[in-house]
């Protein structure tokens, strides 16, 4: 009988640790108690992550040089979620909020780099195509 208790006893310990340790462990924190990015990435507009190709045409046209870009950050409770947007190619702008600006209808490569010490980066080739 008192096997049969021990075993319950530790049985439940074992599920309470694995559901605390799925619950509070899941974020990464630094020093200061910051939770830090555990990933980002592109997403279209919509929020759907763009899958492994990472290759995106996007319409430019005379009226219309400039596009938006969209990203995720996870976790979601990431404490500094500022970023920092770099083009591959100067004629290609690129401000901290995403929006690219074709000076030129050529190629480039965007990347966006985590600012809050994870060194975590994502990049994307935009492809403009005419109308």
């Amino acid at each position: 009988m008192n096997k049969k208790i021990v075993f319950i006893v530790v049985l439940a310990e074992c599920i309470l640790a694995v559901l605390l340790i799925s619950f509070f462990g899941q974020a990464i924190v630094n020093a200061n108690n910051n939770i830090l990015c555990r990933e980002i990435y592109f997403t279209y507009e919509d929020g759907e992550k763009i899958e492994d190709d990472k290759r995106l045409s996007v319409v430019i046209d005379d009226m219309n040089n400039s596009y938006k870009l969209y990203y995720e950050m996870l976790p979601a409770k990431t404490t500094n979620r500022e970023v920092r947007f770099v083009s591959s190619d100067p004629q290609v702008l690129v401000d901290d909020t995403g929006m690219v600006t074709f000076l030129y209808r050529k190629s480039v490569t965007i990347t966006v780099f985590t600012e809050d010490g994870s060194n975590l980066s994502d990049s994307i080739i935009l492809v403009p195509v005419r109308p």
